[in-house]
């Protein structure tokens, strides 16, 4: 007695073609997602760059240390110069960026709206030897 094998191929062929499908619709939607992670790591590796080049610097730590604590982007061309000088050339031309100082207690964030995604580092910029007044710099950034 002979057997008919012929069914269990066809089903067989039918199983490894869709998951041949499934693989190739997985591959293609996991590669889209890695570039907006792409995009994100490079804006917080910018950020990070940015505020650790003010971090470490003495003259623009105690600029930012001198101001009230409220200085918003509009304003920092003209209470602190030389920060707002930094931030301006290390900003990549694919990014548009503000910056803000607060109280380190305070609630800080951006004034206005934006219909972009917008990605946000901090740094607290403490005392120096003769006072104890910490600031928050926060930079904001998005693509253009």
């Amino acid at each position: 007695m002979k057997k008919n094998k012929h069914g269990w191929i066809k089903i067989a062929e039918a199983f490894v073609a869709i998951l041949l499908l499934a693989g190739i619709v997985l591959f293609a939607i996991k590669t889209g997602d890695e570039e907006k992670l792409d995009v994100s790591d490079a804006v917080q590796d910018v950020e990070i760059s940015i505020l650790r080049s003010i971090e470490l610097n003495n003259t623009l730590r105690a600029e930012i240390l001198a101001t009230n604590g409220q200085v918003d982007w509009v304003s920092f061309p003209s209470q602190t110069p030389n920060t707002y000088a930094k931030i301006q050339s290390k900003i990549p031309s694919y990014l548009d960026c503000e910056a803000k100082i607060c109280d380190a207690q305070g609630a800080c964030a951006l004034s206005g709206t934006q219909s972009k995604n917008i990605y946000a580092e901090s740094v607290i910029i403490t005392s120096t030897l003769n006072s104890f007044k910490p600031r928050m710099l926060k930079l904001f950034c998005w693509e253009k």
